[in-house]
Parts: C-alpha cells; structure tokens; sequence
C-alpha cells in the first residue's frame, strides 16, 4: 500500500482505476499477482521522488491542469492493463516514463508570482502542495531578518511595521524589547505595546533605549510576520585635542560630534620617533663642549679649561 505521505498521484488518479491498473501486476521472480508490489513502485516513484513534488508546485489555479497532465499519463494505461497480466519490469518502465512526463509538462505550468521574500505568511498567490494535496502560503519564515539602526544620543529614532506584501484589513501589531542585545529569538523580548499603531517612535533616544525592538503583526489571532529592529551606536568623529580629528565609536554619539560613514574613514597609525643619540669616539676633542665649559664656570676652573684646550691644539 501507499506510504502515510501523499504525492501527485494520490491527489489525482482515482483510488478506482489505480485498482484496476495494478490488478495484472505479476511479480517475476515467484512468477505471481503481486497487487501490493504493484503500489510499492507507485509509491517509489511518485511519492519519493523530489521531482515530481517539486513540478506539482504550481501558482494558485493550476492544480487542475496538474490533474489533466497526470490522468492523461496514468488513465491509457489503466485502459491497456485492465483485465490483463503484465510483468513487474513493464510496469517499471511504464510508470517511470508517466512521471517523467508529468514532470517535464507540469514543470512549464505558472509558479506563484506574488510572493515576496524574506519572510512573513503570504497568502495572496498560494503554492500548490502535492504532499496534503492543499495550497501553502509562500513558504516564508515568520521572523525576517535583523535590521541594524545606528542612532546617536538624544535623536528621534522610528520604526515602522511596514512590509512589501498584502496585510489583511483587521491587523493587530505587538511591540516588544529586549534590551542591550541583538536578538530574534521570541522568549528574549517583552512586551512593549499593542494596538493598530505601525509607528514606534522614541523622540529623544539615550542608552537605555539600545537593544532589539520586535514588531509582530497578527490577523485571527494568527501571527503573519516579526520584524526586528536593532538600535546601537553611531561612529563618530570628534575634535582632537592635537587639532586634528579622532575617529571614536562611542557607547552614544556626544551632540555636537560629526557622524562618520565607516568606510571613508582612514586611521593613521601613531608611529613612535626615536630620538638619534650621538656617542663621542673615545679621545675626540669638542672645542665648543669646552667653550661651554668656560661660559658657564668661572675663576680658576676657567682657566685650567682654556690652557687645555690651547696644549690639544698644539698636540694637533
């Protein structure tokens, strides 16, 4: 028998003529009627082959034509194996050439146009699904990505709720907060506020403001999206006590610094001038060395300097 999954085929070809095409199935090796092998290869080659699921994701609508295009690869058959017996190999070939046929055919029918990545339960241009034979939304995660909002100290900083798809009329929308981390995980965050308002607004923002705001909109008390907001820090650029400028990331932007784009900032390097240390070769003689002797000493040491520097003179 067929697995507990569905397939293309179950959602297609009547329960009746599956019977009536299986009925003949001989099984070579015991050279016997074998009807379960018969819905074991159905089963092998519908049911768990990703192709033929993946083909029978058409747009809304067109499930019709994926029945059209499977009955008209399975019905002939039921009408050419009824009341006859034919070997397990013809059933093999027969079948596997039915499937690729549907999807060679069904792989050329529309996809689902509206749907509009990342994230978020859509529902206004559904997908088909072979395996519960019923449309799926897009196929979306509840939760899209982070998004990174960089603010400085004493700004207004806004949020707004707002995403590219259709939203139902009778929308609820849940701020949450979940403070100085950048999270996405629901058990992090608590409740902020509730109502109709897509707007959350901070008129003035300062550091118990930083952390991760989630926007979550219901509809029927079921939740089609969560967006996530992260506030942090602004690079700045501040006047340098050297006259220049320093490049700093601050826990908060000071007012009056300048935001900086991170990418056209260039940090110099402060690199350390050694001094050059002149040594005096052993016996070398300095005439102004001397000369500063003298002006700084006076009486007898003044002229003991001077009478050696006139004997080194005339040595030389």
């Amino acid at each position: 028998m067929f697995s507990t999954s569905l397939s293309c085929y179950q959602c297609f070809v009547d329960t009746q003529d599956t019977s009536r095409l299986c009925m003949g199935h001989i099984l070579t090796e015991y050279n016997i009627v074998n009807v379960d092998s018969c819905y074991r290869k159905l089963d092998r080659i519908f049911n768990n082959d990703e192709r033929v699921i993946e083909a029978g994701r058409v747009g809304k609508g067109y499930d019709k034509q994926l029945k059209e295009i499977l009955n008209a690869e399975i019905l002939p058959m039921v009408e050419e194996f009824d009341g006859k017996l034919n070997n397990d190999a013809v059933y093999e070939k027969r079948l596997q050439t039915a499937a690729d046929n549907f999807i060679a055919a069904a792989s050329k029918l529309p996809r689902a146009t509206g749907c509009i990545p990342p994230c978020g339960y859509q529902t206004a241009d559904k997908i088909y699904n072979c395996i519960t034979c019923s449309y799926d939304s897009c196929g979306f995660p509840l939760d899209c990505p982070v998004k990174e909002i960089k603010v400085t100290e004493n700004s207004r900083s806004r949020m707004w709720c707002d995403v590219q798809f259709h939203l139902p009329n009778d929308v609820e929308v849940i701020w949450s907060f979940a403070e100085k981390v950048k999270a996405d995980q629901v058990d992090q965050f608590k409740e902020v506020t509730a109502g109709v308002d897509m707007l959350y607004s901070i008129p003035s923002t300062s550091l118990q403001h930083q952390g991760t705001y989630q926007c979550e909109i219901y509809s029927d008390s079921r939740s089609i999206v969560r967006l996530y907001y992260y506030l942090t820090e602004r690079l700045c650029v501040t006047p340098s006590t050297t006259g220049g400028q320093d490049v700093r990331l601050y826990q908060w932007c000071p007012v009056n610094s300048v935001l900086s784009n991170p990418s056209n900032i260039k940090v110099k390097k402060k690199v350390k001038v050694k001094k050059k240390v002149k040594v005096k070769k052993k016996g070398s003689f300095d005439p102004l060395a001397c000369a500063k002797t003298v002006a700084s000493s006076g009486g007898h040491k003044e002229a003991t300097t001077t009478l050696h520097a006139r004997k080194h003179k005339k040595k030389n």
